[in-house]
């Protein structure tokens, strides 16, 4: 999570989610060519699997393309060397028996990443700008992921709120939230002080689904950078998908 910090800081971080009361992805992300398994994170992996899924009739569940399970989301490719100062990868949010929810993202900074997330369709076949999913069933044939946009316009970000970001050259967290996270542990990097965003307006399901069916809604997540800014680090992500009883955008 950081460079210094110790096992206890990172459990009282899972206390922190505790009080999220959401699904949680976590991801012990190496910024290098190895592909690096959700289940790789080991402090964290046996307490998260705990909040997924929602018990029913409310279910909520984070996966990956195909609606695999999200262990299988690897960020191998993540290359700060290359040209190109992005990548991106296929997430899916399904569940039953809601009609609204919240996104939410909590991310270490010792890398400056800029995390984006855009609604996204599966398509059939491959068309310029689609992302790639390969599953880890082999048999299993790739499948494609297109950001959606309105009629005529280019896809956009889904608008987010910062919770605690800091106006600053480098992307890093203020304490607003430093206790929510860590309680009174001070010995903290900066780069470990997570950055959290939320989504501004709460996401509806889309009419009789949800209620009665299941739904699945996909996104594409983009990490992007920029050059000569990273420092080949490791950074932990935490995304939370949690239950709205009502539409959070309305006044």
């Amino acid at each position: 999570m950081e460079e210094n910090n110790t096992l206890s800081s990172k459990q009282k971080v899972v206390s922190m989610i505790n009080r999220i009361g959401a699904i949680l992805l976590a991801v012990l992300f190496f910024v290098s060519s190895i592909a690096v398994p959700v289940y790789a994170w080991l402090y964290f992996g046996r307490n998260v699997a705990g909040y997924a899924p929602i018990s029913s009739p409310e279910s909520l569940f984070i996966g990956t393309g195909n609606e695999e399970d999200i262990k299988y989301l690897y960020f191998s490719g993540v290359d700060i060397s290359r040209s190109q100062t992005y990548m991106e990868y296929v997430l899916c949010v399904s569940g039953e028996g809601i009609q609204y929810y919240g996104l939410q993202f909590g991310y270490t900074t010792n890398n400056q990443f800029t995390y984006s997330l855009y609604n996204a369709t599966k398509v059939d076949s491959y068309t310029d700008g689609a992302v790639v999913y390969y599953s880890h069933d082999e048999s299993v044939a790739p499948s494609y992921y297109v950001k959606t946009a309105e009629q005529g316009q280019s896809p956009v970000a889904i608008p987010i709120t910062y919770l605690n970001k800091a106006e600053s050259e480098e992307i890093l967290a203020t304490d607003a939230l430093h206790g929510n996270t860590f309680g009174s542990y001070a010995n903290v990097n900066k780069y470990a002080e997570p950055v959290y965003w939320k989504t501004t307006k709460s996401i509806s399901v889309e009419t009789g689904a949800g209620l009665t069916r299941q739904f699945t809604h996909y996104y594409i997540l983009r990490i992007s950078w920029e050059p000569g800014k990273n420092n080949r680090e490791t950074d932990i992500i935490c995304i939370a998908a949690k239950v709205a009883s009502y539409d959070l955008s309305r006044p």
